[in-house]
């Protein structure tokens, strides 16, 4: 049973939502569109999954497709890719459809064998939209690190790059 508070929420956001489900407290839990949506400054598609916080906020969508959100391409296409936001609705976590180059790094696309053999393919951003996380998609050097294709690369948001551990300095991008 949804209650008035969920529909309210319906309500609020605009969304054209299906299938809803709520947690136990009967809150909204997540529902499929069942139209394109303007969020964020993009068009999240038709039949994703868009999950919310507890207080109605959108946090992560599983896109129906691949999707251009802030610049990057997320793969979709049912639920094995996970789209998150900030609360403010900046993008927090996309799974690349294609190699990407980001801040200068470049970013290995998502794919299951490289999710499971590496299992830190995965694009996250701080909220200034910087990058934050990503695996390299090629061998390159920045700074004083030599980086290897499918080393883990971090970044914080001012744009310092670290690899195994190692501070290297910054790319040219920053």
């Amino acid at each position: 049973m949804i209650h008035v508070c969920s529909l309210l929420l319906f309500a609020l956001a605009a969304l054209p939502c299906g299938r809803v489900r709520v947690n136990q407290q009967n809150q909204l839990r997540n529902c499929t569109l069942e139209a394109d949506v303007k969020f964020a400054g993009a068009v999240i598609p038709k039949n994703s999954i868009v999950f919310f916080t507890s207080d109605g906020v959108i946090k992560k969508t599983f896109l129906a497709r691949d999707t251009a959100i802030a610049g990057h391409v997320c793969r979709g296409g049912g639920d094995a890719w996970e789209t998150g936001f900030y609360p403010s609705g900046r993008l927090r976590l996309c799974w690349l459809a294609k190699d990407e180059t980001i801040d200068g790094i470049p970013c290995r696309r998502a794919t299951i064998l490289a999710d499971v053999i590496g299992g830190r393919v995965g694009v996250w951003l701080h909220e200034n939209g910087r990058l934050a996380h990503c695996e390299a998609a090629t061998s390159f050097t920045v700074g004083s690190c030599r980086v290897k294709k499918g080393d883990t690369v971090n970044s914080d948001a001012a744009g310092n790059i670290g690899v195994r551990g190692v501070t290297c300095g910054r790319t040219s991008s920053h």
